[in-house]
């Protein structure tokens, strides 16, 4: 295994080593061959305390840096077709608990796909291999293995986007996902779990802008198979809308709304997810906030009194869209990032300090459409309050090379969990390199 990945980073190397690199007097987009090579170094120090078990007494606070290296390379042949590799490794070095991974992790291969420009009958780009895949606000398509954190979000994927028009694409993929990375070579390979079950995914995707509207509409089939997790396998199909309206300005509106229905083992299942918010945009003055925002989200819980599954499955979209920190304490429940059962009204606010640095303030009140499943007999639950959760990012730009962020996300746990249960503190700083 390590041998053939070794030939094949010989084997790039020596291709890429003999075409011209981006750069010169002629333009690039007009030589071909030619390569274009990627480095990025993300350096990252996180520190929390009790944010998965809420308990102060547990002793589960984490304080670790993380080191994550991409390499790759795009190799563009001709007009009409290209090639990429990207290699990553991430290794943590734990300071708290003392005894936690250190040291060198496994290098896996990130992206290798080719793209092919096709330019008669539908006109369109179809593109086959590992690949990173983002359809819309990524409500729905955008990590395809949640269990490796934020190492990593590509799809073993076939994807096809056809132009129907200058403004209107439809997008086609299928997708294959195994819990863990057997597909391609790794050179130290951990075994390091992807995903709980096998997914299989295939659906259509379109999307048309005209005007000051952008909208988009999604069918999405995903199977579950068997894997590490207890749940049984399963099938869902999802049908969603989601419409961008920006109009009268300085305000804009965006509406997602998405259904679902399918089997869970030998039962039926359902669900209901959506997101709305408004944005107010103002104009580019430093220290005023350049975008206010309200909004609310929703995802269907499982009704624990009857024998149908209710809660919404989050298709590929396990990633912290909303808050860096939450994700772990929903691993109590269907697992990391799982967005199932969950409500929310928020505000944010966005500011502009300099011309390379801006500072986001959030504040989201969480609730649950259904009660916990830690708590069965009627009077014993709780009520449907999340909590509270405190948010806070600060950005900054160096140069065209470095950039970097810290964010402060605190919670507050409301009496949809036991009584006595502690609030959290989560903090992060990164600094990002890219070539």
């Amino acid at each position: 295994m390590k041998k053939t990945f070794i030939i094949i980073g010989i084997l790039l190397g020596g291709i890429v080593g003999h075409l011209p690199v981006e750069g010169g007097d002629i333009p690039a987009k007009e030589r071909f061959p030619r390569a274009k090579i990627s480095l990025s170094e993300r350096f990252r120090l996180e520190i929390w305390d009790n944010a998965i078990s809420l308990d102060k007494s547990a002793g589960q606070g984490q304080a670790y840096s993380r080191h994550r290296t991409s390499v790759g390379a795009e190799v563009f042949f001709h007009r009409n077709i290209e090639a990429a590799l990207k290699l990553t490794d991430e290794f943590r070095y734990y300071v708290v608990p003392e005894n936690g991974l250190r040291g060198m992790d496994e290098i896996i291969v990130d992206n290798l796909y080719v793209k092919l420009h096709l330019r008669r009958y539908i006109p369109g780009t179809l593109t086959l291999g590992r690949q990173n895949i983002m359809l819309g606000e990524g409500f729905v398509v955008m990590d395809g293995q949640p269990l490796d954190g934020s190492r990593t979000t590509y799809f073993n994927a076939a994807r096809y986007d056809a132009r129907l028009s200058d403004s209107t694409t439809v997008t086609a993929f299928y997708m294959i996902m195994p819990p863990f990375d057997n597909l391609l070579p790794r050179v130290h390979d951990v075994h390091k779990s992807l995903v709980e079950q096998r997914e299989e995914g295939l659906g259509l995707y379109g999307h048309h802008r005209g005007g000051r509207f952008d909208l988009q509409a999604y069918l999405i089939k995903k199977n579950l198979i068997g894997g590490i997790s207890a749940r049984p396998s399963s099938q869902v199909t999802t049908l969603g809308f989601c419409g961008e309206i920006f109009r009268p300005r300085p305000f804009s509106a965006s509406l997602e709304i998405a259904g679902q229905a399918g089997t869970y083992g030998c039962g039926d299942r359902y669900g209901l997810a959506g997101h709305a918010h408004v944005d107010y945009h103002l104009k580019k003055e430093w220290y005023i906030p350049r975008q206010i925002t309200l909004g609310g989200i929703y995802f269907s819980g499982d009704n624990l009194r009857t024998s149908d599954r209710e809660g919404w499955e989050p298709m590929f979209a396990r990633w912290p869209k909303w808050t860096e920190s939450y994700v772990y304490t929903l691993r109590r429940e269907e697992g990391v990032a799982y967005w199932t059962n969950l409500a929310s009204l928020y505000g944010t606010v966005r500011l502009a300090l300099s011309d390379r640095t801006t500072l986001m303030l959030a504040f989201h009140h969480l609730m649950a459409p259904q009660y916990a499943d830690w708590f069965t007999d009627g009077d014993e639950r709780p009520g449907r309050t999340r909590g509270n959760l405190a948010i806070g990012r600060y950005d900054f730009q160096i140069d065209g090379h470095f950039s970097g962020h810290f964010v402060w996300e605190w919670f507050s746990p409301g009496d949809f969990y036991p009584e006595g249960s502690d609030s959290y503190s989560w903090i992060r700083a990164e600094l990002m390199y890219r070539l």
